[in-house]
């Protein structure tokens, strides 16, 4: 169910999914019928359990209420690809065999969940506080903002 919500690779940690897709692990939602809990209840105590997680989808979506009940935004491919960290990962395409190395195609680092935006060429910033120094399409110096302006010619870096 949340792997087509979300439109995730089979791959992708069932509980990262369920948070992605706004909906409480299905095992919550069978307890909630069964015993008559309120939606509420159920997603506190998902919070209680996301709370001990680790992953890298929790550096973005720390408190699942108000992301579940958020009435904005929109959960596609490529979303998820981001908040899950799989896609086009060099470290997970490398570890399942599609790609011969871990680097980034863009700047020769390490390319781990979240690389492409925060930290390569094309992305810049940092994870931790939401900042992206760099737009796509132009690499530049942290803290400008460097988005090309509509009509702008220029060299553009194809995202891999």
């Amino acid at each position: 169910m949340a792997l087509g919500i979300a439109a995730a690779y089979r791959t992708a940690p069932t509980k990262d999914l369920f948070v992605v897709a706004s909906t409480p692990p299905l095992r919550l939602l069978v307890e909630e019928r069964a015993v008559g809990r309120t939606r509420d209840e159920t997603i506190h105590i998902s919070q209680g359990e996301w709370e001990t997680r680790t992953s890298w989808t929790r550096t973005f979506i720390k408190d699942v209420k108000p992301w579940i009940k958020r009435n904005h935004g929109e959960i596609n491919y490529w979303v998820t690809k981001l908040l899950i960290g799989h896609g086009e990962v060099g470290v997970y395409l490398f570890k399942i065999k599609k790609r011969e190395t871990e680097d980034c195609r863009d700047c020769g680092q390490r390319d781990r969940e979240g690389h492409a935006v925060f930290v390569s060429e094309v992305g810049g910033g940092s994870p931790e506080t939401g900042d992206s120094n760099r737009r796509v399409g132009r690499g530049g110096e942290p803290g400008r903002d460097n988005a090309r302006k509509p009509g702008e010619v220029g060299e553009d870096k194809q995202i891999h």
